[in-house]
């Protein structure tokens, strides 16, 4: 499967285009795999790159954490593309931590038993950085960012530049995919979060996961580029808890990403 002779889900089909190399590699969740009529983020990506003549390989599956790009088979499937592709590369895209934050299992944890008497997000978290803490995931998500950037950078042109986005502040809806569980109202519920709160939650968070990437961006300036995409979409912008529209995949885009990958001279 391939968009536009320019985006490649599958190394296979990529290496059987031609040419046969790809000098911009993705890495990452639903926000580069999302199967829905208009796409995702790198479908939109892809069409601003393609009258440069590169071509990009995504890696990675709807769902997946950033953490697991740091182990086990999600780690091996990296540095076997960073192998492959790396020292051709000119850029290396990044989208992750939404799901390390999302779904009943990861957000239900970090909320404390009981969130009735409330009166602002932060009351409903678990205080410090110990285990299931706010914190402490956010060190984690961080840790693995630095690490598949220190990886990488083995093998990559030291000219080349990593992209990371933080997503934008999701409203609470409760609507899944295709009428499935939703990620975040389950868990919001469940800890008796008082629904005026709902939307200051995700925005605790995404605010949370935005200051880690701002923080990588400081320490390898000119490296590691984030990519600030809140306050771009609207109420109707998205198609549930996680996911814009085809449109809003592309207002994205057009809002927070040209700038920066015109700047670095890939479209």
């Amino acid at each position: 499967m391939a968009h536009n002779d320019v985006v490649y889900w599958s190394m296979q089909e990529l290496q059987e285009s031609v040419p046969s190399n790809a000098q911009v590699l993705a890495f990452g969740d639903s926000w580069f795999h999302y199967p829905m009529l208009g796409g995702s983020l790198i479908n939109n990506i892809g069409d601003l790159v393609k009258p440069t003549g590169r071509k990009i390989l995504v890696t990675g599956k709807n769902g997946v954490e950033i953490r697991k790009f740091a182990e086990g088979y999600w780690q091996q499937r990296f540095r076997s593309v960073i192998r492959f592709y790396g020292k051709t590369c000119d850029a290396v895209l990044l989208s992750g931590g939404g799901n390390d934050f999302a779904g009943f299992d990861d957000l239900r944890p970090l909320l404390k038993g009981d969130c009735s008497n409330a009166t602002t997000a932060e009351e409903c978290f678990r205080e410090g950085d110990g285990e299931d803490t706010i914190i402490r995931l956010q060190k984690q998500v961080h840790a693995a960012y630095a690490q598949l950037i220190t990886e990488a950078s083995l093998t990559i042109p030291g000219s080349a530049k990593f992209f990371a986005h933080n997503y934008d502040y999701a409203p609470v809806t409760g609507k899944g995919f295709m009428g499935g569980e939703a990620w975040i109202r389950p868990a919001l519920e469940d800890a008796r979060v008082p629904k005026k709160l709902h939307n200051a939650c995700v925005k605790l968070i995404i605010d949370g996961h935005s200051n880690t990437l701002a923080q990588l961006q400081s320490s390898l300036p000119g490296r590691f580029v984030f990519i600030d995409s809140r306050n771009t979409l609207g109420p109707k912008d998205w198609a549930n808890e996680l996911h814009p529209t085809g449109k809003g995949f592309d207002k994205v885009v057009k809002a927070a990403w040209v700038s920066p990958l015109k700047q670095a001279g890939l479209i």
